[in-house]
């Protein structure tokens, strides 16, 4: 989010652009996710728009491109 805008939830407050980190465990390995986000002054409301959907997208498009990679590499690595 590149600028503050109004809030679509409740229209009163306006938005602060957020950046939070989740846990993602696949095969039991553990990778941080940077999760795009605003919140809400007035009704604390969660929001995504287009650019932070799009960025969340794309981080995590690269976290299971590492994943193949990894797993590619561990099968050439078996005899």
């Amino acid at each position: 989010m590149t600028v503050l805008q109004a809030c679509p939830v409740c229209g009163q407050g306006h938005l602060t652009p957020q950046v939070d980190t989740n846990t993602v465990v696949i095969n039991g390995k553990s990778y941080d996710l940077p999760c795009h986000f605003a919140i809400c002054n007035t009704c604390e409301s969660e929001v995504a728009d287009t650019d932070d959907a799009c960025e969340n997208a794309r981080l995590m498009k690269e976290i299971r491109q590492r994943v193949e990679n990894e797993m590619t590499n561990k099968l050439k690595e078996k005899p």
